[in-house]
C-alpha cells in the first residue's frame, strides 16, 4: 500500500513537472535524471568487469542531452566526446582490445541514454502546445 501511495505522489509530481513547470526547471530536472541514468548504466557495465570512463561519459551524455535546448549543435559534444574517449582509451589502456572495449562501453550509454532522452528536452522546448 505504501508503494502505491508513493507512486501516486511521484507520478503527480512528474506530471506537474512535465506539464506545468517552467522550461528551465524541466530542462534542469531532465538533465539531472539523464546524468543519473547514465551513471547507473555505467555501474551495470562495470559490474561485468569492463572499465569505461564513467565521469567523462556522464559529462558527454549530459552535454548531448542539453544540446537539445539549442545553445549549441548536437554534433559538437558527440564529436569532441568521441575524440576524447578514443584519446583516453589509447593513453590509459595497454592492449588494443582493452582500448576498443573501453571506448565502446563509454560511448554506448551516451548514445543510448543521453541522445535518446535528450529528445525529451527537445520536445519540451518546442514552441506552442506541441512542445
Amino acid at each position: 500500500m505504501v508503494r502505491i501511495a508513493t507512486a501516486l505522489v511521484l507520478a503527480t509530481g512528474l506530471w506537474l513537472l512535465i506539464r506545468k513547470a517552467p522550461q528551465p526547471l524541466f530542462c534542469f530536472a531532465a538533465t539531472v535524471a539523464i546524468g543519473i541514468a547514465t551513471w547507473e548504466c555505467y555501474r551495470m557495465i562495470s559490474a561485468k568487469g569492463s572499465r569505461p570512463f564513467k565521469g567523462i561519459g556522464v559529462a558527454i551524455s549530459v552535454a548531448v542531452a542539453y544540446s537539445f535546448v539549442g545553445w549549441y549543435e548536437i554534433h559538437l559534444p558527440l564529436v569532441l566526446g568521441g575524440a576524447l574517449t578514443l584519446a583516453l582509451a589509447m593513453l590509459m589502456r595497454e592492449r588494443p582490445a582493452e582500448m576498443l572495449e573501453s571506448a565502446l562501453r563509454t560511448v554506448f550509454p551516451v548514445l543510448f541514454i543521453g541522445l535518446s532522452f535528450g529528445f525529451l528536452i527537445g520536445l519540451r522546448t518546442m514552441p506552442g502546445e506541441d512542445g
